[in-house]
């Protein structure tokens, strides 16, 4: 089920859209992407496997390596790539930081890291 905190579009968010502009500026992009899941770093910086694997690693380090036990890896994987899109368009991450994630980039990630067991 949806949580209503979860129905918040990108293209609401300041950080996310001043980000695609600089993408948009940056990769001499033909258009500016109008979703975050279509700008190009988002599937390199939030759903590929090996960038993924490196943040795990980061945050294993930050808080210790028993912090993700007990998850599965696509639960590892949802967590990390959502933690990734914070950083990416908020430049921090942590508890302080508390932000609604759109659900475009919230599909995207769940459907790219379902759980395999159905």
């Amino acid at each position: 089920m949806v949580e209503a905190e979860e129905c918040v579009c990108c293209q609401e968010i300041t950080e996310i859209m001043n980000r695609n502009t600089e993408v948009y500026e940056k990769e001499k992009l033909n258009e500016k992407p109008t979703c975050i899941t279509e700008s190009p770093p988002f599937e390199t910086v939030c759903l590929n496997h090996w960038v993924l694997k490196v943040a795990e690693i980061a945050y294993k380090e930050e808080h210790g390596k028993k912090v993700m036990k007990g998850l599965t890896e696509s639960e590892k994987k949802r967590k990390l790539a959502c933690r990734q899109l914070v950083w990416f368009c908020w430049g921090t991450c942590g508890k302080e930081i508390l932000v609604n994630l759109p659900s475009c980039a919230l599909l995207s990630i769940r459907a790219r890291f379902a759980p395999s067991d159905g």
